[in-house]
């Protein structure tokens, strides 16, 4: 048993075509933005599942080229600033688990159900599904915080989800922190009901 190319010709002419594509990419950099975002077309192929046989090089690197690299962070382009980073410090903490909320509402009105997995603790993973499919792709555009509050390390938030001709669809979720990411303890469901602090 080896894991060398079956065919060393073969491998040596598809690695150059990849050096070649990570030179252009550098070369071309400042034609390209600083970042761009997901499109769905691309989120959609992280939620199918992994391959379980091998796959050739060539394919492996039509993927990365096609479905990885344009939505890297920018750390590469000349204009790219950095990424902002909190601190540790109360407000950044309090910053940070706002971002989260806001990351995953965002997620919930795309239907983006890999992504609200990703922010959802295990324990509370089935919930948060059903939250997400009573939340159509496209229905909702505009989020709104309505309520807030603390208990020791976890934060308590209420959201209100709107968008034209739909009624609003009000939640309510637990976000605590875990080696510095903020995840879904909790969630419930209140379009049509009260909670001790809604309005």
């Amino acid at each position: 048993m080896t894991l060398d190319p079956e065919d060393w010709s073969l491998f040596r002419a598809q690695s150059h075509r990849m050096l070649d594509d990570a030179l252009d990419y550098v070369e071309h950099i400042r034609e390209r933005p600083v970042w761009q975002p997901i499109p769905d077309e691309v989120r959609s192929r992280f939620r199918s599942d992994v391959p379980t046989e091998p796959l050739e090089l060539a394919a492996v690197h039509a993927e990365f080229m096609r479905y990885i690299l344009p939505f890297s962070t920018g750390n590469v382009h000349p204009g790219f600033m950095g990424w902002v980073h909190g601190g540790g410090t109360p407000v950044g903490i309090v910053a940070e688990m706002l971002a989260a909320a806001g990351e995953l509402l965002t997620a919930l009105m795309r239907h983006d159900l890999a992504g609200v997995e990703a922010m959802t603790a295990g324990q509370e993973l089935d919930n948060m599904r059903r939250i997400a499919n009573e939340i159509p792709a496209g229905k909702y555009d505009t989020f709104e915080l309505i309520g807030r509050g603390r208990i020791s390390r976890h934060y308590f938030l209420k959201a209100r989800l709107t968008g034209a001709g739909a009624e609003p669809f009000k939640i309510q979720f637990r976000l605590g922190e875990t080696d510095g990411k903020w995840k879904v303890r909790e969630a419930l469901n209140l379009t049509g009901r009260r909670s001790a602090w809604t309005r």
